[in-house]
């Protein structure tokens, strides 16, 4: 019968019996070394504690959030929800917008170092396409929700 592996597995013992007595022994340290770095690193939080608090002050006002600075009672009203979701539209629509130009860009850098190959060319084509795509979707979410309420 003719061996189909590139490589013949040993018919004998994978080590010798005076091997094995190694092998326990570098179990055994590999062992020790996994359990002192473990406890190593359960130590480390404690020595963390002992450092300055972190300060945040955002760049960005998010909306509702002006009362925390007052540390007033926080009111949850309902239009509290609908306020984080026009902030986060209003902050993911240009940079969507940017990651498709960027896209499109990119395409048209595979398209130009193609060489001819038609595999680069049509890999080119789909990143452009989505790009565009993307960017229909975005008017088109962009034009409704600003239909439907400008604020």
């Amino acid at each position: 019968m003719k061996n189909i592996f590139p490589l013949s597995f040993p018919r004998r013992p994978a080590c010798p019996v005076g091997r094995r007595a190694s092998i326990k022994k570098i179990t055994r340290l590999y062992t020790s070394a996994c359990v002192f770095a473990v406890s190593i690193l359960l130590f480390l939080p404690i020595m963390a504690l002992g450092a300055d608090d972190i300060t945040f002050t955002p760049q960005v006002t998010i909306p509702g959030t002006s009362d925390f600075a007052n540390q007033k009672e926080i009111i949850v009203s309902d239009s509290l929800i609908g306020d984080y979701i026009s902030a986060f539209f209003n902050f993911a629509v240009p940079g969507t917008a940017i990651l498709a130009v960027v896209m499109m860009m990119y395409g048209g850098v595979i398209w130009l170092t193609s060489g001819g190959s038609t595999e680069r060319i049509s890999q080119a084509k789909q990143y452009i396409s989505g790009a565009i795509s993307g960017m229909v979707l975005l008017l088109a979410s962009y034009l409704i929700l600003n239909t439907v309420s400008p604020d």
